[in-house]
């Protein structure tokens, strides 16, 4: 993964909110960092396939691929 899709995978965690789908989110992190909708179908199909491979959300993929905040 690269470090730009980790900056809109974190943007993403930033702006979601429950009410709100995390594919939500991420369309318009991935929106906002001037990336393509090729883009975000690449980045949600990643996420997605980790997902079902690790019974995770899709969101608790996001975090485990951003690695640790920095402080």
């Amino acid at each position: 993964m690269s470090e730009q899709d980790r900056v809109v995978l974190r943007d993403a965690l930033s702006i979601w909110h429950r009410k709100d789908s995390f594919e939500s989110a991420l369309s318009r992190a991935v929106k906002k960092q001037g990336g393509s909708f090729e883009d975000y179908i690449r980045l949600i199909s990643d996420l997605r396939d980790e997902a079902r491979s690790g019974e995770m959300d899709i969101h608790e993929v996001a975090r485990r691929l951003i690695g640790p905040e920095e402080d």
